[in-house]
């Protein structure tokens, strides 16, 4: 039978080595006492990087909720109708939308919006032989209650009103990246920009909107001047967007008609 390592160093006459809590404890301090400074700096990079780990970690699920509860929060403040059964020659929307439903509690905002298909536009008219050419840019019709809707941030000018609703005026607000891509910073000097033939007055610069997003690489227009710049064959699919109080979106929905014009009180 053989005899293990530890029988063998019992006969020549070593004991077992045993180390005790106290030794271990000893060895501990003595290792980390003989290089104070580099056992300083290991101990400050691990704090470090879990620090900056839980840092990252905290902020992305702050700004995810965040973000989340300010989509929540449009959300519940928005109801967007429709015609359910388009057609050009029977307008759904009466030109006094926005007063209309003014008038409903609950309603902060409303109006009337769409999208024309993407134009030629340019700082420079047409017909100037040096004039480059213009770069695609969509048209945003909105009426003023719409306008209102979006909850825009103007970081120069101001929004058109009912005044150029009514008038047909040839005024047009531009969303950051069209002013960006048309190169217009400033209004106070009145710039003009060319859709097509139509000379267009810049009277606002819309910086930030909360809804319709695509209004800020857009030109936006009244949505009567929207109608001239229109083609004959260009077919329009407005909406009605209705900015609502915390909690009346709900009953807005609620209405249940089977044509979306009839979702308007009656003047």
């Amino acid at each position: 039978m053989s005899r293990g390592p530890d029988d063998r160093l019992t006969q020549m006459g070593i004991g077992r080595s045993r180390l005790g809590f106290r030794d271990l404890l000893r060895e501990s301090a003595v290792t980390v006492g003989r290089r104070p400074l580099r056992t300083l700096l290991t101990g400050t990079g691990t704090i470090l990087g879990v620090g900056a780990v839980v840092t990252t970690l905290g902020l992305s699920s702050t700004a995810a909720h965040q973000v989340s509860s300010t989509f929540d929060v449009i959300r519940a403040t928005e109801v967007v109708v429709e015609d359910a059964r388009p057609d050009q020659s029977d307008p759904a929307f009466p030109d006094n939308v926005d007063t209309r439903l003014a008038r409903l509690d609950g309603v902060r905002a409303a109006g009337v919006i769409w999208t024309l298909a993407e134009r030629s536009v340019s700082t420079n008219p047409r017909w100037d032989p040096t004039s480059p050419s213009g770069a695609p840019v969509s048209i945003v019709a909105a009426s003023p209650g719409a306008l209102r809707a979006l909850h825009p941030r103007v970081s120069a000018g101001r929004l058109y009103d009912s005044f150029h609703q009514e008038r047909a005026e040839r005024v047009a607000l531009l969303g950051a990246a069209a002013a960006q891509r048309l190169g217009i910073t400033r209004v106070d000097d009145a710039p003009a920009v060319f859709v097509g033939d139509t000379a267009l007055t810049v009277i606002g610069i819309i910086e930030d909107v909360d809804r319709y997003a695509q209004a800020l690489r857009a030109v936006i227009v009244p949505t009567t001047t929207a109608r001239r710049l229109a083609g004959s064959g260009e077919r329009v699919e407005p909406q009605v967007l209705i900015d609502t109080a915390p909690g009346a979106a709900a009953l807005m929905r609620a209405r249940p008609p089977t044509r979306s014009a009839r979702r308007i009180p009656p003047a």
